[in-house]
């Protein structure tokens, strides 16, 4: 039996490719959205018309928005730490303070599960060759990451027996989704490829990074969702791949392979601070069934048959469309948002 499921954040990268796919499985998604990249499409084609849309911003849902919701999955949030620049609270309000009302809103409408994109993010700068677990303590650098520790822990605290949790810290995410997002690093460095740019590393690329597809992301939600939250032994798991496990250097060399153009690596570039592992053995051991679909070559081999099969051109490198933080400016410096990121 398909499950009545909201998803907050749908209208962005992985929400884009994870409510067509729910919907696929047999579930009544309903997507809530702000819509700051509503029409973020990568192609007019690709463009899905839902009548199952709510306009809302995270701080101002309600419990009656949820009502009768199985589940909720809650990805919305910024993702740039330099909005911090146009207001320093802007993280904290949205992404910490946000999580903490939709969940409150959640638990009083009775929804049994809250399922949170949480990330490895959480990690830091990691510790050398040490493969790092949920036991390990959490170190987060930015306001982003330290956002999701937040919402990780304040989600701890309001678990009960009637009200589940899960936090899901996904490795770095990438490859083809409607509304695509190029800052993104594996994806920003293909999409450069596919145009006939050089694949230019601004490091070394001998650091460490665990990475999860955007598909096999969607696959993880759908497997959680799908099982009974009271039967899970864990609340915060690790998701990712160990064949998507890379150094940068090694996936710039893959890309490399699937364009033929050169990697190039800066003149004085320097080790990168951040080179991190991290263990997926726990999701693993609790969800055997669960399979991811592609490894690192073959996430990249079809982002670039994607990119291709949709005429991504070189203008649309800096199209603000596939940016975070340019398509936010530009609705600020057209008076669409104020400061706080509400609609005028």
């Amino acid at each position: 039996m398909g499950k009545r499921v909201a998803v907050t954040g749908a209208a962005g990268y992985i929400g884009s490719r994870l409510v067509p796919h729910l919907i696929e499985r047999g579930h009544d998604v309903v997507s809530f959205d702000t819509g700051y990249f509503t029409e973020c499409y990568v192609a007019p084609e690709l463009r899905e018309e839902s009548s199952n849309f709510i306009k809302r911003d995270v701080r101002e849902i309600v419990a009656s928005d949820l009502d009768s919701f199985d589940t909720v999955i809650h990805l919305a949030g910024l993702s740039n730490d330099p909005l911090g620049d146009i207001n320093a609270t802007l993280t904290e309000d949205i992404n910490s303070r946000g999580t903490i009302n939709v969940a409150q809103a959640a638990k009083a409408a009775g929804v049994k599960h809250f399922i949170f994109a949480s990330s490895c993010s959480v990690y830091g700068g990691g510790a050398g060759d040490r493969i790092l677990s949920e036991l390990d303590p959490a170190d987060p650098l930015t306001q982003y990451a330290s956002s999701k520790l937040d919402g990780e822990n304040y989600l701890a605290e309001l678990e009960d027996e009637t009200f589940r949790t899960t936090s899901l810290r996904a490795a770095t995410v990438f490859g083809f989704a409607p509304r695509l997002r190029l800052d993104l690093v594996i994806n920003e460095l293909t999409a450069q490829a596919v145009v006939g740019r050089p694949i230019t590393l601004n490091s070394q690329g001998n650091a460490w990074r665990p990475f999860v597809h955007v598909e096999d992301l969607s696959s993880v939600y759908s497997t959680v969702l799908e099982a009974a939250p009271e039967e899970f032994k864990h609340n915060v798991y690790n998701v990712g791949t160990e064949s998507t496990t890379s150094t940068i250097l090694e996936i710039a060399n893959l890309i490399s392979d699937a364009t033929g153009v050169e990697v190039k690596i800066k003149d004085g570039a320097s080790p990168d601070s951040r080179n991190y592992r991290v263990s997926f053995d726990r999701f693993s051991e609790d969800f055997p069934a669960w399979e991811a679909k592609f490894d690192t070559a073959g996430g990249v081999n079809d982002l670039v048959a994607n990119l291709q099969k949709y005429k991504f051109t070189e203008a649309a490198l800096t199209d603000s469309s596939f940016r975070r933080l340019p398509r936010i400016i530009e609705h600020l410096d057209a008076k669409d948002l104020n400061t706080d990121l509400y609609w005028i």
